[in-house]
């Protein structure tokens, strides 16, 4: 129901997983990156043709209307945001191709912008300093520990701008950080009490008034279907185990990273990128 991030949803995403195990080596990342970009670029493509009114289906949307392919403007741009450091990475060698490098990532920052979703933002932000970082980190520990000192923070003000404060607040502070920090205390209640099976997979919507508290009730009260945030959304509607198993999952991929760049002990691009785009 509502945002189908449910059952099809990670049925679509176990697929994909299974298929890049058996199929995705160490040394063929570039494969990875080339069909993320070549998907984003079409994506993309298809959310600016939105934009100038080019669209070849009439939609009926409560946003902006810049969708994509994805169905909320949010995903679009965070979708663009995550393949923009792959795809300036992919064609950046041999030189001949750097053209197609600049030319997708300028369509990609293009669909951040008329997005108009901060998120977009912030993503690619984070996925390109943590490129940075990886590099930094073979050029020299000085260069690291800085790099990684600015970067952090950077993140303070900006995670200080997003609860409303400092001098970011004017641009990446929205009212609907209010309403998710209402919608995550409802998805905590209800993995509280039904901690071993949840409310039920995709069941969140049927279930967020019941367990919405006092505070909530009397604050925004925005009707939702979906915790936004993964871990409280998998605690809510499938028990805390299904969230470990999340969990799990994520630390898997981190120390997969971990253990593909010591093997390697070098900087190795395709690598960093797939990591940036993932994080």
């Amino acid at each position: 129901t509502g945002r189908g991030l449910g059952f099809l949803t990670y049925f679509s995403l176990i697929i994909i997983l299974l298929a890049s195990a058996m199929f995705i080596k160490k040394s063929g990342l570039n494969k990875l990156l080339f069909w993320l970009v070549i998907s984003s670029g079409i994506t993309s493509l298809y959310s600016l043709m939105q934009r100038f009114g080019l669209d070849i289906f009439e939609w009926e949307t409560k946003t902006n209307g810049i969708i994509g392919t994805l169905g909320n403007p949010n995903f679009q741009g965070s979708f663009a945001a995550m393949a923009l450091v792959p795809a300036l990475v992919y064609f950046w060698s041999p030189r001949t191709f750097r053209a197609y490098s600049l030319s997708f990532g300028f369509i990609l920052i293009i669909t951040i912008v008329v997005c108009q979703s901060t998120q977009g933002y912030i993503a690619a932000l984070a996925s390109i300093s943590i490129y940075l970082l990886i590099y930094a980190w073979y050029k020299g520990k000085p260069k690291f520990y800085s790099l990684l000192i600015l970067v952090f923070l950077a993140g303070l003000v900006a995670l200080a701008g997003m609860l409303n404060k400092g001098p970011l607040a004017a641009y990446l502070y929205k009212i609907s950080v209010q309403s998710r920090g209402e919608m995550w205390r409802t998805a905590f209640n209800a993995a509280n009490k039904n901690p071993f099976l949840g409310t039920g997979p995709d069941s969140f919507g049927d279930f967020s008034l019941l367990y919405r508290d006092q505070k909530t009730a009397n604050g925004i009260a925005e009707f939702t279907d979906n915790a936004h945030n993964f871990f409280l959304q998998f605690a809510a509607t499938g028990g805390y185990l299904l969230a470990l198993v999340y969990l799990a999952i994520i630390a898997l991929s981190f120390h997969s990273f971990i253990k593909l760049q010591r093997e390697k002990n070098n900087f190795d691009k395709n690598l960093a990128a797939v990591y940036s785009a993932w994080l």
